[in-house]
């Protein structure tokens, strides 16, 4: 797996977003914790960071459920057309999966994929992209992944047909946590156990 920062300067540019909305000129640099805040709220500057994903060896039936989000992103997908393949392709082969997108766009991948109502190969998928996130080098990036969490957790409700039991074994562990740092930081810590 590799995660890479298309603009790499996107701090930069959040910022200019950002303070451009406030007519306000830039002074500095976002902290992190700043820039957390806008993760949070979800505001349009999110948009400004850019990051490519390169999937090896996915599984083409989880290749098609992450080409199933299409907000903020691109897919590149290896083809399986015989004529381009050179052979005969199955549903059982693996392809390589590029996706680049925003910080938005990923955040609405997660709220699916880290779901357990998603399969369990899709979901090992996504928690080993956030996993890319977490130990990226960049800290920005760390900080992010934090926020990369199913949406029962983000919403505090799930609003899946069929119901599982993640969020209420975490409030049973954690009770209610009405705060979002705190309930993502929380579950981030409750899913390493």
């Amino acid at each position: 797996m590799k995660i890479e920062i298309i603009n790499s300067d996107f701090i930069k540019d959040m910022q200019e977003f950002a303070y451009n909305t406030q007519d306000k000129k830039t002074n500095g640099k976002m902290s992190v914790q700043v820039f957390e805040k806008y993760i949070i709220s979800e505001h349009s500057p999110i948009r400004e960071l850019k990051i490519k994903v390169t999937i090896q060896n996915i599984d083409t039936y989880s290749s098609v459920h992450f080409t199933r989000h299409f907000l903020g992103l691109n897919h590149s997908v290896k083809s399986n057309r015989p004529d381009i393949a050179k052979k005969e392709r199955s549903v059982n082969d693996t392809v390589t999966h590029i996706i680049s997108g925003n910080a938005q766009s990923f955040i609405n991948i997660a709220k699916v994929r880290l779901c357990s109502c998603s399969s369990i190969s899709t979901q090992k998928i996504m928690q080993e992209i956030k996993k890319g996130f977490e130990t990226h080098e960049n800290e920005y990036l760390r900080a992010y992944s934090k926020y990369l969490v199913p949406s029962c957790v983000y919403r505090l409700g799930c609003p899946e047909f069929k119901k599982c039991s993640v969020l209420p074994k975490f409030i049973k562990s954690k009770g209610i946590l009405t705060d979002i740092k705190q309930r993502c930081s929380e579950f981030a810590k409750h899913t390493k156990k």
